[in-house]
């Protein structure tokens, strides 16, 4: 058990509550069945109504990957983890266009195996069940460094904990 603490007081800045905007859409990830190579994305518009089933594969022409596990919406991004296909695949968010598929594979070819994501001043970071944690620049969408080897369920729960 890790536990950590600081003597600085946290302080609450007043925010004004009309300043974040209403959320719009609402994509749904379904991760599909293990070594099927069948996950989806959809998208809901929450103002309209309007469900487009298929979301990727209608705007890419192609499948998603194999087991989605998590996605995370980053500026105008949006990142899709797709755990056995060993990749990132981050997308346009309005259109679901495939913006760059980024590979997630150790130096002797194997698949690392991205599970988790989160954000943080620009970069994303991925935590994958090889106990690695990718750091990838949001900008040109390019892995930066790797950042430990510790075990995957630890690493994503210090993401968790730290970029909250």
């Amino acid at each position: 058990l890790l536990t950590s603490c600081d003597d600085m007081g946290d302080k609450l800045k007043p925010t004004n509550a009309n300043t974040k905007a209403e959320p719009t859409m609402l994509y749904i990830l379904s991760e599909g069945l293990f070594n099927m190579n069948n996950s989806t994305l959809s998208s809901y518009n929450l103002k309209t109504g309007e469900l487009t089933n298929d979301l990727f594969l209608k705007a890419n022409k192609r499948g998603l990957g194999d087991t989605a596990n998590d996605l995370g919406l980053y500026g105008s991004k949006l990142y899709v983890v797709v755990n056995v296909s060993s990749q990132i695949e981050v997308l346009d968010a309005k259109t679901g266009k495939s913006l760059a598929q980024i590979p997630m594979f150790g130096t002797n070819g194997v698949a690392r195996e991205p599970r988790f994501i989160e954000f943080y001043k620009g970069k994303a970071y991925v935590c994958s069940f090889d106990g690695t944690v990718a750091k990838i620049d949001t900008t040109s969408l390019q892995i930066t460094n790797f950042m430990c080897q510790i075990p995957e369920d630890l690493a994503s729960r210090i993401l968790k904990i730290r970029f909250q």
